[in-house]
């Protein structure tokens, strides 16, 4: 049995009611559809916002974090500087008590065998003294009294008779490598 194919000019009602049931459907489906597409439209729109807002804690944080470091390291830094000039004031009054003691020495020394610093140079690396004595046996105690004063120790260097009286005599010494800092600042 099939069914008798529907003459829509037979029966003209049929297409008014067709017409309708299409309407109908049209209406439903572009309604279903606004649903639909509003629901989704909805929860897209809720996560992009969930979505913004979890950004904005991580932005937060990471500038929190890289605040966090930078100040870190600034600390870090200043007290690296510190601890430097901590070294270098404690390096340079040590220095000082040296040269302090080295120029007690030279003083008592002066008294005892009439040493006379005719010239004293230092360049940071090594010291030189030039000096008169008025006897030639008295170089070996001046040198034994500086080198007790001078940790690193005094070597003769030059000795010459003068014409008038007395020997000249040039006596090295280094600065003591362990006391001095190098620009890096590491002793």
């Amino acid at each position: 049995m099939t069914p008798e194919p529907l003459n829509l000019l037979r029966y003209p009602e049929h297409a008014q009611v067709f017409r309708v049931v299409q309407l109908k459907q049209l209406v439903g489906g572009l309604l279903a559809g606004g649903v639909i597409g509003g629901t989704w439209t909805f929860w897209q729109q809720e996560r992009h916002d969930q979505q913004q807002v979890l950004r904005t804690q991580l932005q937060s944080a990471v500038r929190a974090q890289e605040s966090l470091e930078a100040r870190q390291a600034n600390e870090r830094e200043q007290a690296r500087i510190q601890g430097l000039w901590i070294r270098r004031a404690q390096s340079w009054h040590r220095e000082r008590e040296q040269q302090l003691e080295l120029y007690s020495v030279l003083t008592d020394q002066a008294l005892h065998s009439g040493l006379r610093v005719e010239r004293w140079q230092g360049d940071g690396h090594k010291m030189v003294l030039q000096a008169w004595l008025p006897r030639t046996e008295s170089v070996p105690v001046v040198l034994g009294a500086l080198s007790q004063a001078w940790p690193p120790g005094w070597s003769l260097h030059s000795l010459s008779d003068r014409p008038d009286a007395g020997v000249n005599v040039v006596m090295q010494a280094p600065w003591p490598v362990a006391k001095r800092l190098d620009d890096a600042g590491k002793p």
